[in-house]
């Protein structure tokens, strides 16, 4: 499962967490608008004497006995919320929790009338399930007409805190539970707007300017010199390869070219910039105006897509800060710094998380495809900054953009999208967009939520001009040529060609999404391997041995010639099915090849009738209660004797000539 898909591994889990929360999205937003009709700016008329609401007598009793006893009920929530009862009244009187919490509404200008009174008692009375009310130290929900009503968000201790603050933190928490759910801007009536910067680094053997090595994982600061650390007087010399690569990436993308580019300095102070600015492309970049085609995956819906590419251009990386653990100081780590980056623009095509994160993979696959960058997030070989924004359906002027930064996955790119398009909806429909501003916002893995990194910068910030210290950049008609007949088939090309093999859809993503699988696919088939018995060993039993011993597929000792022949064995009844599963994990595990392994084990399949209607004959022989119980009418009992006669054979016998042959014999004693 993972092979196969990366970004999103147990699907059927994440599917089912996907569903859930989908309805849990329509359900809060039936609920803050149901809130939203009690709100006004009065407080006079039809307030509800909350000292004196009285609750139904089924709640005399005590709920946290009662529900301890139950078991499908929150015992700590029960005793939160247990009435206690009032004397000279045969009504229990509200909890002091429960008091708290109406005096709020009542306070924050919530008119409760009579309906609406028995509306509350309602809500009070309806019930505590743990699988409708989720209750921490900072949440409360409470479950009404298949509604989820947001009515504190404090710790005890404050309960009693303005109305103001309370409906603060509502605002906040309320994003959280209606993340993941890619139908969330029609059912609000806004779309989001997303487009991805995406910063690939280079596997080149030296860094972009100078002649510095970069291995992932070097101690700090070792492989550095005065040209990448910013030295006064050194001088910056081009890596050739980091033009090869862009011209690859620039092809591939579908773009067009600037036969002559330039290098721009983008200045700003940081840190881990040591030069005090980037050498960077600003106003003619080495590519622009392309596209990418992808498919969605199928147990997300599947289909095709095409996104746009606005641009690509050269750059260098900067340093990398290490904080403490105490957060007192921070280290410079300048190995990264001058470290080459192809850095892609998309359009804002992308309308969904999912459809983000796909892109994402997509670039991924294409960098190793073409061989220009490992593309590992964990070592921040592919990094991806998402620019989002809402508008209202049918509206063509763009919302104000926000950025967000510290995604280390896709599928933490697909959350904190989703998360961040729930902020923006959330307070538009609450009549507060204006406290959506540009700005840069980190995802937090843990709290699974974006937060305000800073305020983002305008291009005038970084005072862009051209570097004095290179030259110009000139591809030639030839060498752009030369550079384009090198091209490898790339993923989408390779889907589309698996395709007019026969595979289902399902089959082509597996196989084109690592392009080491792929190349061990086509070696099986140019080797005379069926296509589709190829594709079922590989993403069956190959799949199962490479994520038990967490191998990749170029490192298993099968070969791609030895799973033809496998198949081809099994094809011409040479070896049964069962057998070939024990010769291929001999195969992967220990080399060799088909026929010696047949030969030395005596593996060749019984295909004689004579032979196996002896066995045939011996197995009923030896069995003859099941034989009467057969014919007594238990036809099941025909895999028992097949299993014998496979047992006998040592799972030799030709299935097929053995199914004819038994079934006649039985059949034919009636």
């Amino acid at each position: 499962m993972r092979l196969r898909d990366p970004v999103y591994g147990c699907v059927g889990v994440i599917s089912l967490l996907q569903r859930q929360l989908r309805q849990l999205r329509v359900d809060l937003s039936a609920a803050m608008s149901e809130l939203s009709k009690y709100q006004s700016a009065g407080t006079g008329h039809g307030l509800i004497d909350v000292n004196h609401l009285t609750m139904p007598r089924h709640y005399e009793e005590d709920p946290a006995a009662k529900l301890a006893a139950d078991g499908s009920y929150d015992t700590g929530l029960a005793s939160v919320m247990k009435p206690s009862t009032a004397s000279g009244d045969d009504s229990p009187a509200i909890s002091p929790l429960w008091d708290s919490c109406l005096k709020l509404f009542v306070g924050g200008g919530l008119n409760i009338s009579g309906d609406q009174g028995v509306m509350m008692a309602l809500i009070y009375h309806g019930g505590i399930r743990t699988n409708h009310i989720f209750l921490n130290q900072s949440a409360l929900f409470i479950r009404t007409s298949s509604a989820f009503f947001r009515t504190l968000q404090a710790s005890k201790t404050r309960i009693n805190a303005q109305a103001e603050s309370t409906t603060s933190t509502l605002k906040e928490a309320s994003v959280q539970t209606t993340t993941k759910t890619s139908l969330e801007q029609k059912i609000l009536g806004y779309e989001a707007i997303i487009g991805i910067e995406t910063h690939v680094q280079l596997s080149t053997l030296t860094k972009a300017f100078c002649n510095c090595p970069y291995l992932y994982g070097s101690q700090p600061n070792t492989t550095v010199c005065p040209v990448c650390m910013g030295h006064p007087g050194t001088l910056p010399v081009l890596n050739s390869k980091v033009i090869e690569f862009a011209v690859k990436l620039g092809l591939a993308l579908n773009c067009r070219l600037s036969m002559t580019s330039k290098f721009d300095r983008k200045q700003y102070f940081y840190p881990d910039l040591p030069k005090g600015y980037q050498i960077s492309q600003f106003d003619i970049p080495i590519a622009i105006k392309g596209f990418i085609d992808l498919d969605l995956p199928v147990e997300f819906g599947g289909g095709h897509r095409r996104f746009g590419i606005t641009r690509v251009h050269m750059e260098e990386d900067a340093g990398k800060l290490i904080h403490s653990e105490t957060g007192s100081y921070s280290q410079v780590d300048l190995n990264r710094a001058g470290v080459p980056l192809l850095e892609i623009v998309s359009e804002p095509d992308m309308r969904s998380g999912l459809e983000a994160a796909e892109y994402a993979a997509e670039i991924q696959r294409l960098v190793r495809y073409l061989g220009i960058s490992n593309g590992n997030m964990q070592e921040g070989s592919l990094r991806c900054d998402v620019n989002i924004s809402v508008r209202p359906v049918g509206q063509s002027k763009f919302g104000t953009k926000v950025e967000i930064k510290n995604m280390n996955s896709f599928s933490a790119m697909n959350r904190a999208i989703d998360y961040e398009i729930s902020r923006q909806v959330l307070l538009h429909n609450q009549g507060q967009s204006d406290q959506i501003v540009q700005e840069t916002r980190l995802w937090e893995e843990g709290a699974q939520k974006t937060f305000t990194m800073r305020k983002k910068e305008g291009l005038a910030d970084y005072r862009y001009f051209p570097e004095p210290d290179l030259p110009e950049v000139v591809l030639t008609k030839d060498y752009v040529d030369k550079i384009q007949q090198v091209l490898p088939e790339l993923p989408e090309a390779k889907r589309r060609r698996y395709e007019k093999l026969g595979l289902n859809m399902q089959d082509v993503l597996f196989l084109a999404n690592d392009n080491h699988v792929a190349e061990f696919f086509d070696a099986s088939v140019e080797n005379g391997a069926d296509a589709k018995l190829a594709a079922n060993w590989i993403m069956g039993d190959i799949a199962a041995f490479l994520k038990n011993e967490r191998l990749s597929i170029n490192e298993i000792k099968l070969t791609p010639v030895e799973l033809s022949e496998l198949i081809a064995s099994i094809k011409n009844g040479t070896i049964s099915g069962k057998i070939g599963k024990e010769i291929l994990f001999e195969l992967l595990s220990k080399g060799g090849t088909v026929k010696s392994l047949i030969e030395e084990k005596d593996l060749v399949q019984i295909v004689d009738p004579a032979a196996i209607e002896a066995l045939v004959d011996k197995v009923l022989a030896s069995n003859p209660k099941q034989l009467q119980q057969y014919r007594g009418g238990k036809t099941k009992l025909q895999g028992f004797f097949a299993g014998q006669v496979m047992k006998e054979s040592k799972g030799k016998a030709n299935p097929l000539v053995l199914n004819k042959i038994l079934t006649d014999k039985l059949n034919g004693g009636n």
